[in-house]
């Protein structure tokens, strides 16, 4: 099989093992400074998470931390973002689901139970998605952590 074949096949099923990145801004309200500590709002869905929670697979197949951030669309994380891994099976532990969905980025995947249409159904709706994102920041403090941060904040320059 060649490499162009080999690229163009399609993605196995995430691993337990495998590291899931997502990238968010050096902000206040995403990273606590003080204590070195992500925030939930880190899983909070965007407006263009509509079908779940996008993150991407980890690897030479996939991105790195670097690349993820270098590749957003908001110049504001290009610049000053961060990344955080999280371990598949800590998010399926929860009883989420992880579904591949090809995208920008290879490795694109979804946890489809935590979407910003969901979270706008309804005020239930809105709690169930914070108590999953209050799980899953969670993740940071286990031994070992399940939740790591591959591209560490640094508080933005004031004004930009």
């Amino acid at each position: 099989m060649s490499l162009d074949e080999e690229d163009s096949a399609p993605d196995p099923p995430v691993e337990p093992v495998e590291f899931l990145l997502r990238h968010f801004p050096s902000d206040p309200g995403e990273y606590d400074f003080t204590k070195k500590y992500p925030r939930s709002s880190i899983f909070h869905p965007r407006k263009s998470d509509t079908d779940g929670l996008s993150l991407n697979r980890e690897g030479p197949r996939y991105v790195s931390a670097e690349q993820l951030r270098q590749s957003s669309e908001n110049p504001r994380i290009r610049e000053y973002g961060r990344v955080l891994a999280i371990l598949a099976g800590a998010i399926t532990a929860l009883n989420l689901t992880i579904e591949i969905k090809p995208g920008t980025n290879p490795g694109h995947v979804i946890v489809p139970e935590i979407s910003i249409t969901i979270y706008n159904r309804s005020d239930q709706d809105k709690k169930v998605i914070k108590e999953l994102k209050d799980k899953l920041v969670r993740l940071a403090a286990t031994e070992p952590p399940q939740l790591v941060i591959r591209i560490h904040p640094t508080p933005r320059p004031v004004g930009s």
